[in-house]
């Protein structure tokens, strides 16, 4: 399955490069790339310098530069007159640029790197992908965000953003977490609930991150017992 990598770009293209690195490299012919830069922002010598290095980078990776799937979404960077329009619009042309590559490359798993750019394109970028995350719950986001000193980088699932769990979720997790590999036969009978109801349950906290189901058994993740000690706090 193919990925999409949308990155906010400034004149710095070398946190956008590690990324694709760090991910086994972009693959050319499957893979697209997705760069946010202020409206004529390629017209700055500096910013066109960087978008330069990406694309060279790419061409080198690839077999032919046709194959090459790279855009460049260009936002109104909100000025003090209609600055709240301008950002709304500019948050809309993302997410609809990014859903239809979604739907044109079949991609399962989006990953954002917020390194480089003005702070408002960071702000878009990370909002486009929480909005896309509710539309789409069962697909892979990740945020990614080099250091100042680019000298290490945090990586983080958009579902951290969502922990919000009903009591009856809550109790699944802890349940699971409690038997470490859980049937569903053990948590049914240890809750005492409808089995259709378990199954329902289980489907959405999977779909969440905060369950994985692997040899026939319920594990909780480390997304899961995030959002479990989370929301311990917040009761």
């Amino acid at each position: 399955m193919s990925r999409i990598f949308v990155a906010t770009l400034g004149f710095d293209e070398r946190s956008i490069i590690r990324s694709l690195i760090r991910y086994n490299t972009f693959n050319p012919e499957e893979d697209s790339l997705l760069i946010i830069v202020p409206k004529n922002g390629l017209e700055d010598v500096r910013t066109k310098k960087a978008y330069e290095a990406i694309l060279s980078v790419l061409k080198y990776s690839a077999k032919s530069e046709k194959i090459i799937d790279i855009s460049v979404i260009e936002v109104n960077v909100p000025v003090e007159k209609n600055s709240f329009e301008n950002f709304m619009r500019s948050l809309v042309n993302i997410v609809k640029s990014i859903v239809s590559k979604k739907d044109e490359k079949y991609s399962s798993e989006i990953i954002f790197n917020v390194s480089g750019g003005m702070r408002v394109l960071v702000l878009l970028a990370i909002l486009a992908a929480k909005i896309i995350h509710s539309k789409f719950p069962g697909l892979k986001i990740m945020l990614e965000m080099e250091t100042e000193d680019r000298g290490m980088y945090i990586r983080v699932p958009i579902g951290l953003t969502d922990v919000s769990l009903s009591p009856r979720e809550l109790t699944i997790l802890e349940v699971i977490k409690d038997l470490r590999s859980a049937s569903a036969k053990s948590v049914v009978e240890r809750i005492g609930i409808p089995r259709t109801t378990f199954y329902y349950i289980i489907k959405g906290l999977i779909k969440r991150g905060f369950v994985a189901y692997k040899n026939r058994k319920y594990e909780i993740t480390d997304l899961g017992i995030i959002a479990l000690e989370l929301s311990d706090l917040m009761r």
